[in-house]
């Protein structure tokens, strides 16, 4: 009788082990898989140590401008790997900063004239620090970058058809600064410029942080 009663005890055990492994197996295969996804903030390039990044600003409904670029962050000194996006219409007026990055906005222009000199002379960046604001972001790591105009105004207002001049303007160090220019018709039809790079040293160095730059107009 007790050796009967064993045998029933140590059945019960396996038949508990059985039922337990069988429900497992249900488990894992009604859980839905984990989905292999690599967002752009997480891929890296296999022979670059820094992170691909990319612009957080959307791309506005509508007529729009985009503006894309390669950005190669370099250097750590004060005022270096800074650059300004801005337009101005075919006066020369200028209309309004898309975006500039933050140390500059904040300090780096005002603080060594080496730093965005064009950009900060004609937006008069130190006189009107609600724009310079609003347009400012911290600097990106290296990578694409994109950038959109939703073709308003620095008051938001939208900006009357005709030409307008888009400026993207970077400070790689004290003595490599760049600028790049391209003009879209408003109102026309749809464009895309590759622009070139002007150097105020007269030569490009051998790494330029800005490169691959684009103006696109959607009408």
């Amino acid at each position: 009788m007790k050796k009967h009663s064993i045998k029933q005890y140590i059945c019960l055990i396996l038949m508990v082990i059985l039922a337990l492994s069988f429900i497992l197996t249900i488990f894992r295969m009604q859980r839905p898989a984990t989905p292999n996804i690599i967002t752009q903030a997480s891929k890296k390039n296999s022979s670059e140590s820094s992170t691909q990044a990319t612009s957080a600003v959307s791309i506005p409904q509508g007529s729009y401008v985009e503006i894309t670029f390669n950005f190669n962050r370099s250097s750590n000194k004060k005022g270096s790997d800074q650059f300004a996006a801005w337009i101005e219409d075919s006066n020369g007026k200028f209309v309004r900063t898309l975006v500039v990055t933050q140390y500059a906005a904040r300090k780096g222009a005002a603080k060594y004239t080496f730093c965005l000199p064009t950009w900060s002379e004609r937006s008069g960046a130190r006189a009107n620090s609600q724009e310079i604001d609003t347009a400012a972001g911290a600097t990106p790591k290296t990578g694409t970058i994109h950038y959109y105009w939703d073709l308003t105004d620095k008051n938001n207002t939208p900006v009357k058809p005709g030409i307008y001049h888009l400026y993207l303007e970077g400070t790689q160090s004290e003595t490599d600064q760049l600028l790049f220019q391209g003009n879209i018709n408003v109102g026309g039809q749809s464009a895309a410029i590759t622009a070139a790079p002007t150097y105020k040293s007269g030569k490009a160095p051998d790494t330029p942080m800005l490169s691959a730059v684009t103006f696109l107009y959607k009408p």
